[in-house]
């Protein structure tokens, strides 16, 4: 029996990290591998979602506990552990998977250029990032993009890329006047405006600085007042408005005069927000999805907004505008800079491109037809073709074949030296 343990967001969760982990869960359960799926961050009560995979339990201080992840290792004896979330929080795993013998692999979140050798922590102190990397027995990147900066500091250390993937079969193109209708009745049915006369910029990502949020609002306020007829213009959000790692988007749409303009679908803390089906709908409303992200490791919304046929403005940089290819409108970037705790150098915009960007799809693009150049690039990364990846991926690596779990979880005569080992780690 060839076991998987998975560790990554709570399964329950909208993240990126989350819906990740749930293809690769699936795509090697479904293959036949026993997986195991460990949330690291369980936060979110029980629900309704069933998964064909067991899920086992891991407290949000937990990701900090060696000997935890080292008790759970040892009880489920994997063939190999996966993780698939932040540095910070979980890299230690492979550390404490190479001391036990486990073979461990790490799905590698690169946002930015020139990653330093030391992950400098925001809580002070700092992390050896080459010798952390170093202890997993495979590094899988998000893109080519992510695999050259990590080969900056360890050449050669890549074991493959991997791309994200979208469901397609969810994310689609639908009639945008049925979805305008459920979200923006007072203008469809208004004589003097109507679905052709209003034009709707959307946003469906995190409120938080990487994601250019302030550039976002700044661009649309630019966009409306130098463009001729841009007074039928709105901004729809998908946002917490008040995201601890972002800004306070109502005192923002305050200060920009935008009152009025703006409608914002809530999301809490970036994780609980509307489902998969009731996002397409709103992806189909937008005439542009503005996306002018600092930084990005890949970019789940922008994939979602193709395979949904919208329009999208991207950041020339970083992983997005590797897998976009001419299916997006680009803002040039003037400079980047290091942010100290990211690990990582982000780009620069000119919020006045971001709004002319708005003003060129405005003005140029019929935005009721869908992009079929978009969607186009979505289904290479569909579901099924990302989930075959990863299962040859596995396929093709050397793991053993584990035994059946006895009551005790515990391999015979290994308790001491188990518990020695951990009592080093935890000293």
């Amino acid at each position: 029996m060839k076991r998987v343990l998975i560790v990554s967001d709570c399964p329950t969760l909208n993240t990126g990290y989350a819906r990740v982990a749930r293809l690769v869960a699936k795509s090697l359960h479904d293959e036949g591998y026993q997986v195991r799926y460990l949330p690291a961050n369980a936060t979110l009560p029980d629900n309704d979602r069933e998964l064909p995979y067991e899920v086992g339990t891991y407290e949000y201080p937990d990701r900090y506990w060696n000997r935890r992840i080292g008790d759970e290792l040892l009880s489920y004896k994997p063939s190999l552990t996966i993780v698939i979330g932040e540095f910070i929080y979980l890299g230690y795993i492979g550390n404490v998977c190479r001391g036990l013998n486990i073979q461990s692999m790490y799905y590698v979140p690169v946002e930015g250029e020139n990653y330093p050798p030391h992950f400098v922590y925001y809580e002070g102190g700092h992390i050896d990032y080459r010798m952390t990397i170093a202890k997993f027995h495979y590094l899988v990147s998000y893109s080519e993009f992510g695999k050259a900066q990590i080969h900056k500091q360890l050449p050669g250390i890549v074991h493959q890329s991997m791309p994200h993937a979208v469901d397609t079969k969810v994310f689609r193109p639908l009639n945008k006047l049925e979805c305008r209708k459920k979200f923006f009745p007072n203008l469809v049915d208004n004589p003097e405006i109507g679905n052709d006369k209003f034009f709707v910029v959307g946003a469906v990502y995190r409120n938080q600085e990487r994601k250019g949020v302030d550039y976002l609002l700044k661009g649309f306020k630019h966009f409306v007042d130098n463009y001729e007829g841009a007074n039928k213009c709105y901004l729809f959000l998908v946002m917490d408005v008040k995201d601890g790692l972002g800004y306070n988007i109502n005192n923002y749409i305050k200060q920009l005069g935008l009152q009025g303009r703006v409608t914002n679908v809530a999301v809490v803390s970036g994780k609980m927000g509307p489902d998969d089906n009731a996002l397409v709908e709103i992806y189909n409303t937008f005439d542009v999805h503005c996306c002018p992200f600092r930084a990005e490791g890949w970019g789940l919304p922008i994939i979602e907004g193709l395979a949904s046929g919208c329009h999208t403005i991207i950041t020339d940089y970083a992983t997005p505008a590797e897998y976009a290819e001419d299916s997006c409108i680009r803002v040039p970037i003037f400079d980047t800079q290091p942010r100290v705790g990211t690990n990582c150098e982000w780009a620069v915009l000119d919020y006045k491109a971001v709004g002319d960007a708005m003003g060129k799809v405005y003005t140029e693009i019929d935005s009721r037809l869908p992009n079929t150049k978009g969607v186009a690039v979505a289904q290479k990364y569909s579901e099924e073709v990302v989930g075959k990846k990863w299962v040859d991926m596995i396929k093709g690596l050397s793991l053993p074949e584990m035994p059946e779990i006895d009551e005790s979880g515990l391999p015979q005569g290994e308790d001491t030296v188990i518990s020695e080992y951990f009592d080093a780690l935890d000293s």
